[in-house]
């Protein structure tokens, strides 16, 4: 059988209705914004959506109940974040499937500042800080409906939302090593499922947070590519570039189209992968609208991320 994925960072899904008692300035979701994710879910129409930001479970139940006529299952297990942003999953109803959610949230990950190692050189007894994934490394099992073997799973999609570039302590520059450190730690877990389970599908998808495409890589994303031989789905789409962009950022008058979200699957597995599409939002009579041109057309969106989308074969 054929699943529709799509992979999608939601931007803040905080909803007041759900959360009314949240801190002050919490980044709420209008109304407006709200329906507008409605019309996008509605388009999509995906099987499993694995998404980020999300504002927590009341909010994710609470949009699926109230805009998605509770077509859907949330499964979301709370991370790491300090700012309540999260990764979770919404799962359709009335598959012939079922499914296990895992958590990597207190595994430790294998990481320490510079200036932390130094202390060790001065003091070999002294105890380093032990540093976990920013967010969380979320990891959903597909199963048979009919088929209880907890160890016979048809797929696996782990869902991850690495480190921002945001480094307000100025301690590592655009949070490059603790970024790399929690891609690294993503990979050897998803090398270690796919040793366990190496004759199904295992996606690793979610906001990467950087330039992590076949194209000017950037460093700390080298060894998805050298080390362990995966593909961007929309590689395998063969898009150019220049149409790859996820997410668009402007500083000042600049603006730089950047690709930020991503699935990748091992490059032998690549044939389980169709239809293949960015999904672009579309204004109130129904049609594309263009990409961003200012920082005001991607405040009008529902969120500042768009869409993967695609079919997986299981």
């Amino acid at each position: 059988m054929k699943i529709t994925i799509s992979v999608y960072n939601i931007e803040n899904l905080f909803i007041q209705k759900a959360n009314p008692d949240l801190p002050p300035f919490t980044p709420y979701k209008s109304d407006k914004k709200l329906e507008q994710l409605k019309k996008v879910f509605e388009d999509i129409d995906a099987d499993i959506y694995a998404l980020s930001e999300v504002g927590g479970l009341d909010s994710l139940t609470y949009f699926n109940n109230e805009y998605l006529n509770g077509e859907y299952v949330p499964a979301l297990i709370k991370g790491n974040s300090d700012r309540g942003i999260e990764i979770g999953f919404l799962v359709k109803k009335g598959l012939e499937l079922r499914y296990a959610q895992y958590t990597y949230k207190n595994h430790p990950i294998d990481f320490n500042y510079p200036h932390e190692l130094n202390w060790l050189k001065e003091d070999p007894k002294s105890s380093l800080p032990t540093y976990y994934m920013s967010r969380d490394l979320s990891e959903l099992q597909i199963f048979h409906k009919a088929d209880t073997n907890k160890e016979n799973p048809l797929a696996i999609l782990f869902n991850v939302h690495l480190k921002s570039q945001r480094d307000p302590e100025g301690i590592d520059p655009r949070s490059k090593k603790r970024r790399q450190a929690e891609l690294e730690f993503t990979l050897k877990s998803y090398y270690k499922t796919q040793e366990a389970h190496p004759h199904i599908p295992i996606l690793i998808c979610g906001d990467f947070n950087g330039n992590a495409s076949d194209l000017k890589t950037d460093e700390e994303f080298k060894k998805i590519y050298s080390h362990y031989h995966l593909r961007d789905v929309l590689s395998i789409a063969d898009l150019p570039h220049d149409r790859r962009p996820t997410y668009f950022l402007f500083n000042g008058q600049s603006k730089l189209p950047i690709q930020l979200d991503y699935a990748f699957i091992d490059e032998k597995k690549v044939h389980l992968i169709e239809d293949i599409a960015i999904y672009r939002y579309k204004n109130d009579l129904g049609n594309p609208k263009h990409l961003p041109r200012t920082k005001y057309d991607v405040w009008n969106n529902p969120s500042d991320h768009y869409p993967i989308v695609f079919t997986l074969e299981i």
